[in-house]
């Protein structure tokens, strides 16, 4: 609920996996949203353009068309951190700005493109793979969705 409000009914798997809007995306869970524009479509998958780059998206049960403006939910634990650039799915090099050790996960914070700063869940033995600061960020199409971007005016 959101001011008295329902925002989405559904399972936990579901309000955390396909969220309906940018509350319930931070609501549920920590999330990375990347504002982006959509610039085609391909089946169920939104080729989207954001921080410079093309990325894809799952489309959520939305029919985005190009030129609307939609968040990415990018969920830390679905992203990939290697020293190497990704062979496949989407990928941008970062910079590792703040390392958290937290048992079985380190929490990373990665400055990517224009400053944007992504939140990574990596397992610790991952983390001793990556030398420096700089790293290349990934993840696949499948494990993101799309919302609206309520203030744009598609």
């Amino acid at each position: 609920m959101n001011r008295g409000k329902i925002e989405q009914m559904g399972d936990p798997n579901t309000l955390y996996g396909r969220p309906g809007s940018v509350f319930v995306a931070n609501f549920i869970g920590e999330t990375n949203l990347l504002r982006s524009t959509v610039v085609g479509t391909e089946g169920e998958t939104a080729a989207l353009s954001w921080n410079g780059i093309t990325i894809k998206a799952a489309q959520g049960g939305l029919t985005p068309k190009a030129g609307d403006h939609l968040y990415v939910v990018l969920r830390p634990e679905a992203i990939h951190c290697s020293a190497a650039e990704p062979t496949s799915g989407n990928r941008i090099k970062g910079k590792i700005r703040h390392r958290v050790f937290k048992g079985n996960h380190t929490s990373l914070s990665v400055e990517v493109g224009d400053g944007t700063m992504l939140n990574a869940l990596v397992h610790p033995s991952d983390v001793t793979q990556l030398n420096g600061e700089d790293i290349w960020v990934g993840w696949k199409p499948e494990t993101t969705t799309v919302i609206p971007d309520r203030h744009a005016h598609n």
